[in-house]
């Protein structure tokens, strides 16, 4: 059906699509300002990738950035590449069950 469909996560292909997307100087790698600009575009993309929309320094939403990046960041080098991108996100639709959660 439609709705069982629409709880499937998205292909691989749309999460590449995604993530060139978010490589706005496409060096291959999202670093975090790169992402903080794409969530404030997108909100869908942020509340899909567990992210607040808005990042600010005093309200919190700056510690569930920095906590979420890094857990998708696993060779710690300050940005993420396709790979961590992919796994990141893979982990996420695990964790919320789908796009409708």
């Amino acid at each position: 059906s439609a709705r069982q469909k629409a709880a499937l996560p998205p292909s691989k292909k749309a999460i590449k699509e995604a993530f060139r997307s978010l490589d706005r100087n496409a060096n291959g790698v999202v670093d975090k300002r790169e992402l903080i600009l794409a969530i404030r575009r997108d909100p869908a993309l942020a509340k899909l990738l567990g992210l607040p929309p808005r990042v600010r320094m005093d309200d919190g939403t700056r510690e569930v950035f920095e906590a979420t990046f890094q857990a998708a960041d696993t060779d710690n080098s300050k940005s993420l590449d396709l790979a961590e991108f992919e796994r990141f996100f893979a982990e996420r639709q695990w964790r919320v069950g789908g796009l409708n959660g």
